[in-house]
C-alpha cells in the first residue's frame, strides 16, 4: 500500500484544542509525548455523496450514448470545465490536454465545488440539454432509487 493509499488520521476541532477521531489519529497521538511539539497539516474531507453524484453523471453521459465508459466521460468532463493541464509535444508543437485528478488525496472538498458545479452546467448546456434541477434528480433517481435501503441522497 502506497502513503497515499495509507488510511488516513482523522481529528476534530474541541474548542482551541484537536481530538482524535478514529483509532489511527489516537494511535498518532499516544505516540508523542506529553508537551511535544510536532508539524501537520489540515484539510477538509470530502465528501462521498459528492463523489456518488459525479460517477452517477458520467454514468448517465453513458446511458445517452454520449460516451462509451464513465471513465471517458469523466475526462472529457474534466477537460470541458478546464480541470486540465496543457501539455505541448516539444519536437512537434501538437498541443494535448491532460485532465487532472479529481482524487480524495489531490483535491480538496473546497477545491471540487467550483470544478462540480462547473461540471453539471457543462453536462446541461452541451450533452444533456435540460436544466441542473432535472439533471440532479435524473442522477439522484439512478443512484438511490424510491424503496432503496439507507438515508436518501440530499
Amino acid at each position: 500500500m502506497s502513503k497515499k493509499d495509507a488510511p488516513q488520521a482523522i481529528w476534530t476541532r474541541a474548542g482551541m484544542t484537536i481530538r482524535p477521531v478514529n483509532d489511527i489519529a489516537e494511535a498518532m497521538l499516544r505516540s508523542r509525548k506529553s508537551g511535544e511539539d510536532f508539524i501537520g497539516t489540515f484539510r477538509n474531507p470530502r465528501s462521498l455523496k459528492q463523489l456518488r453524484l459525479w460517477w452517477g453523471l458520467m454514468n448517465i453521459l453513458v446511458e445517452h450514448n454520449i460516451f462509451a465508459l464513465p471513465e471517458a466521460a469523466s475526462r472529457a468532463v474534466k477537460i470541458a470545465t478546464g480541470h486540465c493541464d496543457e501539455l505541448i509535444m516539444p519536437d512537434t508543437g501538437q498541443v494535448f490536454l491532460v485532465p487532472q485528478s479529481i482524487a480524495f488525496e489531490s483535491l480538496a472538498q473546497d477545491k471540487f465545488n467550483p470544478i462540480m458545479a462547473a461540471a453539471i452546467e457543462v453536462i446541461c448546456q452541451r450533452w444533456i440539454p435540460t436544466d441542473a434541477t432535472t439533471l440532479r434528480r435524473e442522477v439522484f433517481k439512478a443512484l438511490d432509487p424510491p424503496g432503496a435501503q439507507g438515508e436518501r441522497i440530499k
